[in-house]
């Protein structure tokens, strides 16, 4: 088909292999058994890269060992069941995979076997997907009723929710950038910036989605609430960003069906797409929404940007890396912009919609470079800043905004 670049090897791994077997290359199946994965998984990267040099490959595999992510593999939990105790485990199988060097782990949204004592499940639809959202791949897959237009009367949450992992792919792209080059992943353990402690070891029902944000998904039958512990940090509950928790903190939060607790990092800035997209190919790199969330000392956040249909942006050093600075004071917020390197098809400048949570202040002026903005926007009850700054990517110094 025209466009797709991906292939599903599901179900070749094979599942069984005769234990007096013995394979063409000389090694028994206890030998080969898992390495096969791996050798099949490799023909495939090697072929489709021979065939198809300049589109980027993806290869959806259950079966494998050591060393499966360097082909291009997208691993899944294969036939999880369709049920409570089918959804608990996906964390804790993203968290152990990503660890072990399978950052892209992920699961089968709303569960593949049907029981047919419950085959159809709204509320476990909707959980599942509130934690497909924040996943490495988002994708429904089942026996019967996969597709979200068979739940029309959670609509309401389930469209946005599917907006929502559009809107967050700056923030994502920049995880698979993080990925690719320090092995980052996508899933993080609590535990995963506390260096030498224990005290998270065993939570399992909570991770981290890169550095800044908190999942905390709910995956209990018929819970309007849950119990949610904030690892090292100072977290703000994005829902409303005026309410802040500590490390250590123990809360119960009210998290009826329509909402995914999600907390982010002080001094965070998460970078969003805030337009329309009827799938990733209406992505655009001259337009983002920045939200920061201002902390009492100095922060930095990475942005990462390339030609998505590019097969060698790193090993040619094509793309751009997009630096913001924060620190702020009790009556100031300062940030830096450097924009670094460059890449085909990037365009000279970008426009930057910025959305300052938890000011602290009545802004007076907000000056760029020392151009002041005329045209921003404070929101006195949410304590919401609101501007736009038109960025040069090949301006050599940095942009500097000033909020006073």
């Amino acid at each position: 088909l025209d466009g797709v670049g991906g292939w599903w090897g599901d179900l070749g791994e094979p599942e069984v292999h005769p234990e007096s077997g013995l394979h063409a290359n000389g090694l028994t199946t206890r030998q080969y058994h898992n390495k096969y994965g791996n050798d099949w998984s490799k023909i495939i990267y090697d072929l489709y890269k021979e065939e198809f040099p300049d589109r980027r490959l993806m290869t959806m595999m259950r079966g494998g060992t050591t060393g499966l992510q360097q082909y291009s593999v997208f691993p899944w939990s294969t036939d999880v069941s369709r049920s409570w105790g089918g959804l608990q485990p996906q964390i804790t199988i993203m968290l152990n995979s990503g660890l072990s060097g399978l950052g892209y782990m992920s699961h089968d949204v709303g569960g593949f076997a049907i029981d047919e004592s419950a085959p159809y499940d709204p509320e476990l639809y909707v959980r599942w997907l509130q934690l497909g959202t924040f996943s490495p791949v988002l994708r429904t897959h089942a026996q019967r009723t996969a597709e979200p237009y068979n739940y029309p009367e959670q609509q309401h949450i389930i469209l946005p929710l599917i907006k929502e992992r559009y809107r967050w792919l700056p923030y994502n792209y920049t995880l698979a950038y993080e990925n690719a080059t320090d092995g980052l992943p996508l899933v993080r353990p609590l535990n995963f910036y506390s260096h030498g402690s224990a005290k998270y070891d065993d939570i399992a029902d909570e991770y981290l989605w890169g550095r800044n944000v908190l999942v905390a998904p709910v995956l209990t039958k018929r819970a309007t609430k849950r119990r949610i512990i904030f690892p090292e940090g100072e977290w703000f509950d994005i829902a409303n960003p005026e309410t802040t928790y500590h490390e250590g903190d123990t809360i119960s939060y009210a998290a009826p069906l329509e909402t995914t607790p999600l907390f982010v990092r002080a001094g965070s800035f998460i970078p969003t797409a805030d337009y329309p997209m009827d799938n990733t190919g209406d992505y655009r790199t001259d337009r983002y929404t920045i939200n920061y969330y201002p902390a009492e000392w100095e922060s930095s956040y990475t942005l990462y940007e390339d030609n998505p249909g590019s097969t060698s942006s790193l090993s040619d050093k094509e793309y751009r890396l997009v630096t913001f600075t924060g620190e702020t004071t009790p009556s100031s917020i300062n940030i830096k912009i450097k924009a670094t390197g460059s890449y085909p098809q990037s365009k000279k400048t970008k426009k930057l919609s910025f959305v300052i949570h938890r000011t602290g202040f009545t802004p007076t002026s907000v000056t760029v470079d020392d151009r002041k903005i005329r045209n921003y926007k404070y929101d006195t009850t949410e304590k919401t800043l609101r501007f736009e700054i038109t960025l040069d990517n090949d301006k050599e110094t940095p942009s500097e905004i000033r909020v006073q």
